[in-house]
């Protein structure tokens, strides 16, 4: 059976036809390079279960996109924008789905913001106006320092990602080690800060990264590696378990 994902949407206005989703031909590319087929769920999709039980993938994934919206986590409205209440409900019942079955879900950036609300977690919105500095860089490149868990890698390969790695940087929002949800573990984090880059469940087969793999990116060969094992059920999602396939 040929591998599939379901994938998240963006959800925003367009001119004056109103609410739409849409999802970047990237993230299509970056899986059909693995030989996945990526099925967009709407943001108003009836009924959650039944969109999955036809797609019968092997995983979930959270895409980009526009803030979280603050009520969820108790932050300022003020510094937020582009929000969308219909697909944080939406997202959230696709997790909570995700967790009854036992699902891969794989978080990338405001994805990963949204796992970590999802488990009673909060964002720090205001990452470049940090004083003092080091200030987060909103755009650009910048280092991560990766971790990975000794009892989820089983193999030389996980071990090697290990180290310091440059990742590009697209987001002014982020996850800090004092806002972490509960059962999230931090594996990748900036330099010198308390930023989290890449976290994941210690329970759930759940895990997410802060920056683009789908863009282009100087950290290839580590985004290889998550994408693999995210497919495979390695690493984080080594525990999965599904009824699906």
């Amino acid at each position: 059976m040929t591998a599939r994902i379901v994938i998240s949407q963006r959800h925003t206005v367009f001119g004056n036809k109103g609410w739409i989703d849409y999802l970047e031909n990237t993230y299509v590319r970056l899986f059909a390079a693995r030989g996945v087929t990526v099925f967009p769920m709407p943001n108003e999709t009836p009924s959650i279960a039944r969109f999955i039980e036809t797609v019968r993938p092997q995983g979930i994934v959270l895409c980009g996109g526009e803030d979280v919206t603050p009520a969820l986590y108790g932050g300022d409205a003020d510094a937020s924008s582009n929000c969308s209440a219909v697909r944080d409900r939406h997202e959230q019942a696709l997790v909570r789905y995700a967790l009854r079955r036992r699902l891969p879900v794989f978080g990338i950036c405001r994805g990963m913001q949204f796992l970590n609300v999802h488990f009673g977690g909060s964002i720090e919105q205001r990452l470049g106006e940090r004083t003092p500095p080091p200030a987060h860089i909103p755009v650009g490149q910048h280092d991560v320092d990766v971790t990975l868990p000794a009892r989820r890698s089983r193999s030389k390969r996980p071990a090697a990602a290990c180290g310091r790695h440059t990742v590009n940087s697209f987001h002014n929002q982020g996850v800090t080690s004092g806002r972490l949800g509960r059962g999230l573990k931090p594996f990748a984090v900036v330099p010198g800060t308390d930023i989290v880059e890449g976290l994941y469940h210690a329970r759930y087969p759940v895990a997410g990264i802060q920056w683009h793999p789908e863009r282009t990116s100087p950290s290839e060969r580590l985004d290889a590696l998550l994408i693999d094992s995210f497919l495979h059920r390695t690493l984080f999602w080594r525990n999965a378990r599904t009824t699906h396939g």
